[in-house]
């Protein structure tokens, strides 16, 4: 993902009700001088001749680029919640790489930092402007919250900041989440099981801060041909979480929407809404050219199909978009997502295409730019202007293309876009509904306000050197936790130097070892497509692009010797831990009679493991050297190397699995 974390300052975003909560910061504008600020000498003092507001201001005065010391103040907070932030900044002659004058929310457990949210700054020389965000909400665990003001790393110059505000902002008091059908609401008029079931929660306070209290749930089933609602069912709240099934084996074909709403049993007030596509299909009918199944698969013309891909940000007509494609063309990779598609008239974007499926290759083609007011909005593609009509005429014209995969419609774009984002989502299945959407996200904890935004979810954990490798195996999980094991995941997996990014001496390219272990770490935990990050920092690395990319296709060529073991639909019994260690990750597939034992070690340190297999494991060996491994009853030993990962297949009879699915498609 392009970015050194994420760097979105949002003007005028406020939240609904925000100006009348109480501001968290004390001595927001300096009118008490230093109190309740944390601030050091060298760099900060209180300027009492220059202010936005009153009397006084913070002045930040940094000549050397060196020098990084920051302005901070604790403030309450709650585990859960997300803040607005806003500040007044003046600056004088900031300069650097980097982003500038700006403020931040960090959160921390006792010493052990956790995370936080970094809006961008301001560069140059400028009079008083006005920076307005909003964070990501306190993970849990954190006991410390602190306001940051700062000059980012490296840079120098003059700042001022004035009207410090930190407000709380307020959740969505209705979530749902379509558990089936899980792809787009489709499901065929002859399967057996035709419902639709919802996950709900709510019981978050209104904006206002009014409590919930007389609510219940109104469900109804609506039509394009009727004005009325085919069907209405009301439930009433009995837990904050709840799953609501509704029998659709009576709905004749055809699509419908699924509007859910939260009223008011007082006054019949609606005070949240969402809406699902549902969409009965008559039997053998298509589900187009390319889409998720039931398994979470990517089914590509009929087969199943696992993404294996790089990123890439070349333009279609430069001189370097061919060989390029010629490079991934001839490595394990099958799939590339390009920052750079956009920038070419419509025939040489075509003549692109063209390209990648002489190739053997698919593209999943980025939208992701095609939001007014972001960073890298283009105004213009081909003909078209404006976001909506460039992705009405982008999807339109290229949607029948055989290089695509999928839609590329989200790149860590935060909540503050939620509306925006589900309309795009929206109109681009209805615009073409042969091929799926992906988005990725760093934003961990705010995974599930994005769940009605795409059909396949990705995030993107760049762990190394800084950070616990074992972070890949946490946000995975999370990722698929978010959304419940129903939609598919695609990873984004590090490849690149953040050396690139920062140009520090601590910085350096994950290792080989290090690409194998985030990918199993991934595949593990239940990925089905990894799309790795990325193929332009490799060319960019001092680290040299040769060893990198012999590196990076090793790994690929190993996973896709794996492929038709993780695109297998049968259901496998557990192998297990004989004594649990957090830091072994394990799963296990079934493909033809065997077992596939998926292992990793996610630390640094070697660890000696005892395996527990299913009933009927007559023999273990390893799948990349054939080797025996010796097995005792029902258990066997295996010595991990640190960072170690290891594929075991188990030889047996396992009879008494099933088939999830009497027919795959």
């Amino acid at each position: 993902m392009r970015r050194i974390w994420l760097f979105w300052w949002i003007l005028g975003l406020g939240m609904t009700g925000a100006q009348a909560r109480p501001n968290l910061v004390q001595n927001p504008g300096f009118e008490e001088g230093t109190t309740a600020w944390n601030l050091p000498p060298e760099v900060f003092t209180v300027d009492e001749t220059v202010a936005y507001r009153g009397q006084r201001s913070l002045r930040l005065h940094n000549p050397r680029p060196e020098v990084y010391l920051l302005a901070t103040q604790e403030i309450p907070f709650a585990v859960g919640r997300f803040y607005r932030l806003s500040v007044w900044i003046k600056t004088e002659d900031v300069q650097g790489e980097d982003s500038g004058a700006t403020i931040c929310l960090e959160w921390y457990k006792g010493d052990e930092y956790l995370g936080g949210s970094y809006p961008r700054g301001f560069k140059g020389t400028n009079d008083w402007q006005h920076l307005v965000a909003e964070t990501l909400s306190v993970p849990p665990g954190t006991t410390q919250v602190r306001v940051v003001l700062y000059l980012r790393r490296g840079m120098t110059g003059t700042a001022w900041f004035d009207e410090v505000e930190v407000t709380p902002g307020y959740p969505p008091p209705l979530r749902t989440f379509l558990r089936e059908p899980s792809y787009r609401g489709q499901f065929f008029a002859d399967t057996p099981r035709q419902r639709a079931l919802l996950d709900v929660a709510w019981g978050e306070p209104l904006p206002d801060d009014r409590p919930l209290t007389a609510t219940e749930l109104r469900l109804s089933l609506l039509s394009a041909a009727t004005p009325e609602p085919l069907r209405t069912w009301t439930v009433k709240p009995q837990a904050r979480r709840e799953q609501v099934a509704i029998d659709l084996r009576r709905l004749p074909v055809g699509e419908y929407t699924l509007q859910v709403q939260l009223v008011e049993t007082v006054n019949g007030e609606v005070l949240s809404e969402q809406r699902h596509p549902l969409a009965k299909l008559p039997p053998g009918a298509g589900r187009g050219r390319v889409y998720i199944d039931e398994y979470n698969r990517t089914i590509v013309d009929g087969q199943p199909f696992f993404p294996l891909g790089l990123y890439c940000a070349h333009r279609p007509a430069s001189d370097q978009a061919l060989p390029r494609l010629d490079e991934i063309a001839a490595s394990p990779f099958n799939c590339l997502m390009n920052y750079g598609i956009n920038s070419g008239s419509l025939e040489e974007i075509r003549a692109y295409l063209d390209a990648v499926h002489q190739r053997g290759l698919k593209i999943i083609y980025s939208l992701k730019d095609f939001y007014e007011g972001t960073r890298w909005y283009p105004k213009q593609v081909g003909p078209f202007e404006g976001e909506e009509e460039m992705t009405r005429g982008v999807v339109t014209t290229f949607k029948d293309h055989p290089a695509l995969l999928a839609w590329y419609l989200n790149d860590e774009l935060p909540r503050t876009m939620h509306s925006r984002l589900a309309a795009r989502y929206d109109l681009v299945r209805r615009l073409d509904p042969d091929h799926p959407t992906w988005i990725v996200l760093y934003q961990v904890n705010e995974l599930e306000y994005y769940l009605d935004t795409t059909d396949v979810l990705g995030t993107d954990p760049y762990p190394i050197p800084r950070m616990p490798i074992s972070r890949v195996a946490d946000w995975t999980r999370r990722t698929v936790r978010a959304v419940r094991g129903r939609r598919a995941v695609w990873m984004v997996p590090q490849l690149h130097n953040w050396w690139v990014y920062y140009h520090r001496d601590d910085l350096r390219p994950p290792t080989r070892e290090e690409i194998r272990n985030m990918a199993f770490q991934c595949l593990v935990n239940g990925a089905n497509g990894l799309i790795f990050y990325s193929f332009f920092d490799l060319k960019r690395d001092p680290a040299g692009f040769a060893n990198r990319w012999a590196d990076a296709t090793a790994v690929a060529e190993e996973i896709q010797r794996l492929a038709p073991v993780l695109l297998s639909p049968e259901k496998a019994p557990p192998a297990r831990l004989a004594t649990y260690l957090p830091e072994v990750h394990l799963s296990t597939r079934r493909w033809g009679n065997n077992l596939y034992l998926l292992t990793v070690n996610t630390v640094r340190e070697a660890r000696s493991v005892v395996f527990r297999v299913p009933a009927g494991t007559r023999r273990v060996r390893e799948w990349d050297t054939g080797t025996e491994v010796p097995l005792d009853g029902l258990t066997f030993r295996a010595e991990f190397p640190p960072l170690g990962v290891q594929v075991y297949v188990l030889e047996g009879k396992y009879q008494q699995l099933r088939v999830r699915r009497k027919k795959v498609l």
